[in-house]
């Protein structure tokens, strides 16, 4: 795994990249499949997609961050010993 960002506790690899990418897509198609059962038809139309847009940018942010603050004994906040 290659790093991209810092070392140690810091840092960030490229396969929380390829991570934080899926939760992004992922959260798009379950908030779209959510939206469509509440309303009873799958929405298509701009406004739609640009909120999805907006989910799936949110939730791979707070992924990164997380994996960010993440040592690499998986615990949050805490530098490695």
């Amino acid at each position: 795994m290659k790093k991209i960002i810092g070392d140690g506790f810091l840092q960030l690899k490229s396969n929380d990249i390829l991570k934080g990418f899926i939760l992004a897509m992922l959260s798009v198609l379950i908030t779209w499949f959510g939206q469509a059962l509440e309303t009873g038809y799958f929405p298509m139309d701009k406004a739609t997609w640009i909120l999805q847009f907006k989910i799936a940018l949110g939730a791979g942010i707070a992924y990164m961050i997380k994996n960010f603050f993440t040592n690499s004994d998986d615990k949050f906040l805490k530098k490695d010993a």
